[in-house]
């Protein structure tokens, strides 16, 4: 199951309410420009949070002004993302030895 797909279920379960609230707090939140650590607090802050929010990836892209803007009709859409996580896997073969496997995999596994 896809993170969207689980964090569409997490949705789900609360109330709209809560919904509504939980994203209010989260959007003034990444207005004053949170540091990992106060986002992860705001986080385990609710268990509500943790699982409307626990998934998710949050980041900023440094653009120097002197680039311009990209040539699409919003900010947004002149970037995309790669989903990728560190892959490791360890076993030993058919003759003993031991495999190690690590490398970075795009997607989700």
């Amino acid at each position: 199951m896809s993170t969207r797909a689980k964090i569409m279920l997490a949705r789900d379960r609360v109330s709209p309410e809560v919904w509504a609230r939980e994203v209010e707090s989260f959007t003034e939140l990444l207005k004053r420009r949170p540091s990992k650590q106060r986002l992860l607090g705001w986080v385990q802050e609710r268990g509500v949070r943790q699982d409307l929010f626990g998934q998710t990836v949050i980041a900023t892209i440094p653009w120097p002004k002197e680039l311009g803007r990209p040539g699409t009709p919003t900010l947004a859409e002149g970037f995309a993302g790669i989903h990728q996580c560190w892959f490791h896997e360890a076993h030993f073969g058919i003759d003993g030895a031991w495999i190690e496997t690590e490398l970075w995999a795009h997607g989700d596994l």
